[in-house]
Parts: structure tokens; sequence; C-alpha cells
């Protein structure tokens, strides 16, 4: 897996887990940061690697630190990427 694809897994999850922790729909994120619904969709399926201002304005809104909104363990994300595929293959096939 390369930079770029772990960039897009990592801000997928971290923007899922800050999104739910909040209790927020997709739509209702959008409100509040001017990031599109569409956008937002696309980065938590892992569809477009996340430009960086709408990192920025996510991280922002959450208040985290940039650096945590893309912070990963390596092995943990690994894992997480066996068992997406895993689980898109079983669905698939």
């Amino acid at each position: 897996m390369n930079d770029i694809e772990h960039l897009k897994f990592v801000v997928s999850i971290n923007l899922k887990k800050q999104r739910s922790l909040s209790n927020m729909t997709l739509k209702e994120l959008s409100e509040l940061t001017g990031v599109s619904v569409a956008t937002l969709n696309r980065i938590e399926n892992c569809a477009v690697a996340p430009q960086l201002h709408h990192i920025n304005i996510l991280a922002k809104f959450f208040n985290i630190s940039l650096d945590e909104f893309v912070k990963y363990d390596k092995e943990e994300i690994e894992t997480l990427m066996v068992m997406k595929k895993t689980l898109a293959d079983m669905v698939g096939g």
C-alpha cells in the first residue's frame, strides 16, 4: 500500500470515528463545515485522496490537530485493510 492509499484509509477511518462520536450525519457535518456531502462521502469511502484544505477544515471542526487526524498505527491500518478486503471478497463472491 502506498502513502496515498494509507492517507485515504486513515482519514476515512478518522472521519467516520469523529462523526460517530459526534453522532452526526454526513448532511449535518456538511452543513456545519461547508464541505459537500458528496465530498465527505467520497472521503469516508476511500474513493478520493482528501485534499489538505478539507482535512484542515475537518480537523478544526472536530477540535483535533491535523497531525492527529492523519496519524495512524501502521500495524493497525494493515490489519484493517486485510479485514476490509476479506469483507469485500465475501460480499463479492
